[in-house]
């Protein structure tokens, strides 16, 4: 599973385990756990309450992957919670950098909503002029004056899809001895 952060490149485990024999009497909410394994500089991932009964709660937390010997008893309300690690359930997790415009990208659903709709609007655009049709004659016009051979030209790639931008190349398949279709 692979996270988006704007540091450095780190490989973090993924440790879920289990809080058990938390006293009757506390009312614990999942904002209290995540302050309490924060103290212990340990982010959660997700947290199910309740998870057998209203004594248990299933906690996953990213550690350090260099981390041995993790404390997972915690300090909830002024009392000490116990937890047992499920360790069948470990996994290495890859967290990557990206540059400022990209995480930018992904900052928010709305911000990456706005940029996927302007790159659809140029596509559009670029499909609706696109010369590279007309400029297929002149390619083959060009390269029979200069030689006496004939030639069949295939484009493909981004513009032929409809996927290209303003700024994408022209790719093309000059078959100089029938190699496209099996010849040659």
């Amino acid at each position: 599973m692979a996270h988006i952060l704007t540091g450095d490149d780190t490989i973090t485990m993924s440790v879920k385990f289990l809080l058990k024999d938390i006293p009757d009497k506390l009312s614990v909410s999942e904002s209290q756990i995540r302050m309490a394994l924060r103290q212990k500089k340990y982010v959660a991932k997700w947290i199910l309450l309740n998870f057998m009964d209203s004594n248990t709660a299933l906690v996953s937390v990213r550690v350090p992957r260099k981390s041995k010997n993790i404390d997972f008893t915690i300090n909830v309300q002024g009392h000490t919670v116990k937890a047992i690690k499920l360790s069948s359930v470990e996994e290495e997790e890859f967290e990557l950098a990206l540059n400022s415009p990209s995480a930018k990208m992904f900052s928010s659903i709305s911000t990456l909503r706005q940029v996927v709709e302007e790159a659809m609007t140029e596509m559009k655009q670029v499909e609706k002029c696109n010369m590279f049709q007309g400029r297929i004659g002149d390619i083959k016009y060009d390269l029979q004056k200069s030689t006496s051979k004939s030639y069949e030209i295939y484009p493909f790639g981004s513009r032929v899809a409809g996927l290209g931008f303003k700024h994408s190349d022209y790719d093309v398949f000059i078959d100089m001895g029938g190699y496209y279709r099996g010849g040659g």
